[in-house]
């Protein structure tokens, strides 16, 4: 009969405690909870903590597990700065489980009640993914954005279904926007999330590496940022035809042997070194000035077999240099070349990089060029608009300040005509 009455006290313990813990679990947490349908729940970023932090209780003692936390347990009212890391976290409802064991007597006999519960707060890691929903394939060019693409500041702008998954239905997302663009846009640009714990927008940026920052309000404000994964999506389609032009490095074995003194300094200034004087023919040094450089019979200098023309001067120099801050022409050597080629863009249409190509389906500039495939990393003061000047490499010209390449049987589009679709590379194809 005593055994009965301690079990039905026990019995009678827990329930009370019970009742006693809901009052003493006065739950706290940083960032704020999100509450939806009476449930709170704590937003935090991959690789971000949250902070719990209960009232004081001096007659129980709590042991906890934080579920995919770091820690993953810890005893007493906290508080516990949890550390979310594991992508095993991401788009569920990570508990906050709790034990409680309270010590007390009967009859002079030691009891000790052990309740086991639910805190009512999950922690929801938000997982991105970032859908590439314009992807076709091309001409041997895979997972390119097709024609439509807008560009802004010279570069492209870029648009992905991005799914935001938390795991839990009714969480109110707004105030989406971009942590690095500020032209940025989402539609739609707020919602709720799904009964599969989603919600989908289509994310618009002309920044690679952007991060897209939230506001969750159901009722209290949280916050968190994300770095999106838009580099993955290029390359891309120009939506316009271009119009191409070809430029090359003279030679001056090409032209007649009549000869002019000219005034030769150093590529490196300024202040630019004096060189010297020296003999170049006179039809060549006539044509450097236009096409930017030309190679000599006999370099002034060893080892700088071209010269060139900028600032009223004529250079010499190792390399064949464009206008991008003297940047190295592709190919050096007699076109056509083996590899991509240089071309000059205009950057506010065609990004300008070591890394942007375009890729041409015109197969009479792949004959002539031995290449269909260009580096958009040079500029020129003529190239503008939707206009494309691709560089042959060292060529004699047909005549005396014709400007075209002997060797280079395609001769450019003429002006006003714009004939030749081009594919953007976002990297080396």
């Amino acid at each position: 009969m005593k055994k009965l009455v301690i079990g039905l006290l026990l019995m009678l313990g827990s329930s009370s405690l019970s009742a006693v813990l809901a009052a003493e679990l006065d739950l706290t947490a940083s960032p704020a909870f999100v509450t939806v349908s009476g449930k709170r729940y704590a937003i935090v970023q991959l690789g971000n903590s949250v902070t719990f932090t209960t009232s004081p209780s001096a007659s129980a003692t709590f042991s906890w597990t934080f579920n995919n936390g770091s820690p993953a347990s810890g005893s007493g009212n906290g508080p516990f700065d949890v550390t979310y890391s594991t992508t095993a976290a991401q788009g569920i409802a990570n508990a906050v489980t709790f034990t409680s064991t309270r010590s007390s007597t009967h009859n002079g006999n030691p009891i000790t009640c052990t309740t086991t519960g639910k805190v009512t707060a999950d922690v929801l890691v938000p997982k991105f993914d970032f859908a590439n929903n314009q992807s076709v394939t091309s001409s041997g060019v895979n997972n390119y954005v097709k024609s439509g693409t807008t560009v802004s500041s010279g570069k492209l702008v870029l648009t992905t279904d991005t799914t935001i998954t938390l795991g839990v239905q009714g969480i109110s997302i707004g105030t989406l926007a971009s942590n690095e663009d500020s032209n940025a846009t989402f539609s739609p640009t707020s919602g709720t999330t799904s009964a599969s714990g989603t919600f989908t927008t289509a994310f618009s940026s002309s920044d690679a590496t952007d991060q897209i920052s939230m506001q969750f309000t159901s009722p209290a404000p949280a916050s968190t940022v994300i770095k999106s994964q838009l580099h993955n999506m290029t390359p891309a389609v120009f939506q316009d035809k271009f119009r191409c032009t070809v430029y090359f490095t003279t030679k001056e074995v090409g032209y007649s042997t009549s000869t002019s003194s000219y005034t030769v300094y150093s590529q490196a200034g300024p202040p630019y070194t004096l060189i010297g004087s020296f003999s170049f023919r006179t039809d060549f040094a006539t044509d450097v000035q236009t096409e930017g450089y030309g190679r000599t019979i006999t370099p002034v200098e060893t080892g700088k077999p071209f010269i060139a023309y900028y600032g009223g001067k004529y250079h010499d120099d190792q390399y064949a240099r464009g206008n991008n801050g003297g940047n190295i022409l592709a190919p050096q050597g007699d076109g056509p070349g083996s590899g991509i080629h240089t071309c000059a863009v205009d950057p506010t249409v065609v990004p300008l990089a070591s890394s942007s190509y375009v890729k041409f389906t015109n197969s009479s500039i792949s004959s002539a060029f031995g290449t269909s495939e260009f580096n958009a990393n040079d500029i020129g003061s003529s190239v503008s608009g939707d206009h494309i000047d691709l560089y042959f490499g060292e060529d004699v010209p047909t005549s005396a300040g014709s400007g075209v390449a002997k060797d280079c049987t395609f001769t450019g589009d003429s002006s006003g005509s714009y004939t030749e679709t081009t594919i953007y590379v976002g990297t080396s194809p």
